[in-house]
């Protein structure tokens, strides 16, 4: 459509915060030769069933979150997500199938954080783009709630129907990390949950590990942190509901990563039980604990306690009683001041 004084063009309607729509109208004075000829770039990159970004985003949108994740923290987590036997793409498909992907789209749009992204890929099959994740744990929750969103009963024109929905997930915190492998490692994901079979209304959520490359570098990483002193304890107080008395302090471990922050125990305890390091991380903080209880009694003149986790792998190693004798006796605080809980 034309003005007096240039062109009016339509921008096609593009995803806004929680999943809601937003488009434009601008007038372009005197448009350069070629606006007309991008129309149809700019149509591709929006999916003309649900409005959401399309597939040719989705790499785009999760390399944008891996480079903020500096600023943002956390993780970055993908996950892709399909409706079993829904797919408008293919011959004898339901006739209200377009209706179950629109649908289906919505509800995932309205149900992601400010910041995240919904990409169809095709078909029923979605990629959720989330960013600022505390950790794997935390991407598998998410995976869950949307799964339970998805398998929502649907009301149609002549039934109700029950979706089974299936979600594959990724996660990562590494600044090196490659979209487009991240996206190949939650579709494969969601190919091996769906193998498993899906629970009709929660659905199955698989979490692939990290690459055998990435796993290396970290374990590499996590054995310097050990002897370079970045493993260090955060202490939450433990008081006396009764009394509002200070009883004793839990150990928090922590890593001071050089590059990365401080990372919960989350982050790198997993790892450190698979390589074998979580001995030797152990006994160090375990040692270090005990340490700095002692303390705090001589200088407060009080009985002050100290909890300490420790890890079932760690439970059956025959090294742990010995690692709990030599920090008592070296640190000289009371047996009965040391609480050790399994995690």
């Amino acid at each position: 459509m034309t003005s007096d004084t240039g062109q009016w063009c339509t921008v096609p309607p593009v995803s806004g915060g929680r999943g809601a729509l937003r488009s434009a109208v601008t007038l372009v004075p005197n448009p350069p030769e070629g606006v007309a000829a991008r129309a149809p770039e700019v149509e591709s990159r929006v999916d003309p069933l649900t409005g959401l970004p399309s597939h040719e985003l989705v790499t785009e949108r999760i390399e944008l979150a891996i480079r903020r994740l500096p600023i943002r923290g956390g993780h970055v987590a993908v996950l892709a997500v399909g409706v079993d036997g829904i797919d408008p793409d293919v011959p004898g498909a339901h006739p209200e199938c377009s209706t179950i992907v629109r649908t289906v789209a919505e509800r995932l749009a309205k149900s992601v954080a400010e910041g995240d992204t919904v990409v169809r890929l095709g078909g029923a099959r979605f990629a959720v783009v989330c960013v600022a994740v505390a950790g794997p744990d935390a991407a598998m929750r998410i995976a869950e709630r949307l799964t339970e969103v998805v398998a929502k009963p649907l009301d149609l024109v002549d039934e109700t129907m029950e979706l089974i929905a299936t979600v594959g997930v990724a996660a990562t915190d590494d600044l090196e990390a490659d979209a487009s492998g991240l996206l190949r490692e939650a579709i494969a994901a969601w190919r091996n949950a769906r193998q498993r079979g899906a629970d009709r209304h929660r659905g199955t959520s698989a979490l692939l590990p990290i690459s055998t490359e990435r796993k290396v570098r970290r374990e590499r990483e996590l054995r310097a942190a050990l002897s370079h002193g970045e493993l260090v304890l955060y202490y939450q107080p433990i008081m006396d509901l009764a009394t509002g008395e200070l009883r004793a302090f839990e150990a928090l471990a922590r890593w001071d990563h050089p590059t990365e922050g401080l990372l919960s125990a989350d982050g790198f305890i997993p790892l450190a039980e698979e390589s074998g390091i979580i001995e030797a991380l152990g006994a160090s903080l375990l040692d270090r604990a005990c340490h700095d209880a002692s303390r705090w009694n001589r200088l407060s003149g009080r009985r002050i306690g100290v909890a300490f986790n420790v890890s079932a792998r760690q439970l059956s190693a025959p090294s742990l009683l010995r690692g709990l004798s030599g920090a008592l006796h070296a640190s000289g605080l009371a047996p009965s001041l040391l609480t050790i809980e399994i995690t």
